[in-house]
């Protein structure tokens, strides 16, 4: 599982918290304590690891890294209600369950952290942008509307947009057409559905004639972890990928939309925004920076 870092905290920082608890736990499981003993330590493991934890990930993952409701029925177990061994047992089997859910958590953090490590400015767009910018996916020139030169451009597409894009084409609104193209452009890029595809490589010939160099565009799927429940409003949840991303990076994401409610949102989550105008020319009229 795929576990979201509070604002800034560092990914190197809660993968070392992760390692230890997960130490702490095995030890713990491995020492043979009798039934009620072992049953007691594993209950101040928990509350050790949810002291710990509660300041670096959200919530909601704690809750389900924890299990917290099966702690409760662990915690609920009278002493002399089961067989000794089989307290003793219960609780080992619940301790093997988080110290994997920890283990898997820490090693989805560490793969993280080496897909975000490379260069580039993150820039999530909206199924706005999409449908609405005068350019097709493979032709738009985000560094325009971005005002960047020469530095490499990632494009993320959370799967909750290629869902929405999925839900035009199949309809009747004047967007069935431009959706069906753009998931044909995402199609032909992203053939193998994971991994970053190249948009357009990096041109710095323009420099000749004292141009603007462009860097490499790449285009990469933001797909929801394992477990994940997403919120109720789409927009909202395109908000929510783009704030575990920049968590995960330790660095801003961009959010381009065309629509006002969506940058209010974005803005008033601490994410960038570029407000597009519905012109010709797909220009940013706004830069909006959290806390200007």
């Amino acid at each position: 599982m795929l576990i979201t870092p509070l604002p800034g905290v560092g990914l190197e920082g809660l993968v070392r918290a992760l390692s230890n608890q997960i130490d702490i736990a095995t030890v713990t499981r491995d020492q043979n304590y009798p039934g009620r003993q072992l049953q007691m330590r594993y209950l101040a493991w928990i509350r050790q690891t949810a002291q710990e934890l509660q300041s670096k990930i959200r919530p909601r993952d704690l809750n389900e890294i924890l299990d917290l409701p099966g702690v409760r029925s662990v915690a609920a177990i009278a002493p002399e209600a089961p067989a000794f061994d089989l307290l003793s047992d219960l609780v080992t089997m619940e301790l093997d369950a988080r110290i994997a859910d920890l283990t898997a958590a820490r090693d989805a953090l560490a793969a993280e952290a080496k897909r975000w490590s490379d260069p580039g400015r993150l820039v999530m767009l909206d199924t706005s942008v999409y449908i609405n910018h005068p350019m097709k996916l493979d032709e738009m020139v985000l560094a325009d509307d971005l005002d960047e030169r020469e530095t490499p451009l990632r494009l993320l597409v959370p799967i909750i947009v290629i869902d929405e894009l999925d839900a035009l084409k199949e309809s009747k609104s004047s967007a069935r057409h431009r959706a069906i193209l753009t998931l044909a452009i995402l199609d032909r890029l992203l053939t193998h559905g994971t991994g970053r595809a190249l948009v357009r490589a990096e041109d710095f010939t323009p420099l000749a004639d004292h141009g603007i160099p462009r860097g490499a565009v790449t285009i990469e799927i933001v797909f929801d972890p394992l477990r994940h429940v997403r919120l109720s409003i789409n927009d909202d949840e395109i908000i929510d990928r783009a704030i575990a991303v920049q968590a995960l990076a330790v660095r801003p994401v961009t959010l381009l939309t065309y629509d006002t409610g969506q940058s209010m949102r974005a803005r008033a989550a601490g994410l960038r925004v570029l407000k597009l105008r519905s012109n010709s020319s797909g220009r940013a009229n706004e830069d909006i920076v959290p806390g200007e």
